[in-house]
């Protein structure tokens, strides 16, 4: 309800914009509320992400994997065996000897208040700075010593191909040496890195605070958190009106608390979000086209692979962008 109302009915006035809820405990504590009366939450702070629908969890099996790999409804796998890396690349030193030598592109953002980068408004840059150095600078930002200058700034890095326009990341054949230690389970490997459905490999580091923009994949993917931990908010399909979609990606950048004057329709879109922190071992089972906004809570670091599911996905032309990521209006809509 927008600021400046009363309400006669239930005694109710406010200067500024609230959430009313009729017996929806949650949203605040209503321990002392009975079943019918009215609560009330301020904004910002609009969905507190412990009020949101929890993923579907279950322990890694092989036959968890079988159920759910293919399920339109995103589900976490925890404690899927993934190797030696776990310890390996929690230790920066560790991780940046097995980087050496190599240079990466990342996302370079200033910051400004929340850490949130706008794919939709580009409000970042890319630079090529030495793996060492990307390592570095998430690592000194979770410990608070980072310098001056670098703790203006923002780092996001998601491996691309040598033309990120045209040719897929592959982890395993740029990161080789990280790659020995991360080992997916035989019958993941046989669904995910299979050639006939294998699109791409993409390793991710995250500076603590980082918050990725929502946007949807139009294949469908596997993120398997190594190191720290994330919070993943996701969107069914449903709901790309209420969330403004732009291309593949939305400019509702907080999804938890959105700018309502700008985007009011997103309060519809928060009815149906889940939420889940990922901590390492975690897989999660990600559909294609559902509409997901990460942030990181600690440095982190991930692996992304998206395999085609073709029984979900009907390009109307051949081929799709580097990344995974395409308009909706390219393909047929399997929702329909």
């Amino acid at each position: 309800v927008g600021g400046g109302f009363t309400c006669f009915s239930f005694g109710i006035y406010s200067p500024s914009p609230l959430i009313i809820t009729l017996g929806a405990p949650g949203i605040e504590d209503n321990s002392n509320t009975n079943a019918g009366e009215v609560t009330t939450t301020a904004m910002p702070g609009l969905v507190p992400s412990n009020t949101m629908k929890e993923v579907l969890f279950a322990q890694f099996s092989s036959e968890t994997w079988a159920k759910h790999h293919s399920s339109p409804f995103p589900v976490v796998l925890r404690g899927t065996p993934i190797g030696p890396c776990i310890s390996e690349w929690a230790n920066p030193d560790s991780l940046k000897t097995g980087g050496a030598d190599l240079t990466v592109a990342v996302h370079v953002a200033r910051r400004t208040g929340n850490i949130l980068l706008d794919f939709v408004h580009k409000n970042f840059d890319f630079r090529h700075v030495p793996f060492s150095s990307l390592v570095d600078h998430c690592w000194h930002s979770e410990e608070g010593t980072s310098s001056s200058s670098s703790d203006a700034e923002t780092w996001y890095f998601r491996s691309v191909g040598a033309n990120m326009k045209t040719e897929s990341s592959n982890f395993y054949r740029d990161f080789s040496r990280l790659a020995k230690s991360f080992v997916l389970p035989a019958e993941v490997q046989s669904t995910v890195l299979n050639p006939s459905t294998h699109h791409q490999s993409c390793f991710r580091i995250n500076q603590r605070g980082m918050r990725l923009w929502p946007h949807y994949d139009v294949m469908d993917n596997i993120l398997v958190n190594v190191v720290g931990s994330k919070k993943v908010v996701l969107f069914p399909p449903t709901q790309y009106a209420n969330l403004y979609m732009n291309g593949s990606s939305s400019p509702v950048l907080d999804v938890c608390a959105p700018d309502l004057a700008k985007y009011p329709r997103a309060l519809e879109a928060l009815k149906f979000a889940q939420v889940v922190t990922l901590q390492p071992g975690d897989m999660l089972v990600l559909p294609a086209l559902w509409v997901h906004s990460i942030t990181a809570e600690t440095a982190c670091i991930s692996i992304n692979l998206f395999y085609k599911r073709l029984t979900m996905l009907k390009p109307r032309q051949v081929g799709t962008s580097g990344s995974g990521n395409a308009p909706i209006t390219a393909y047929d809509d399997p929702f329909d």
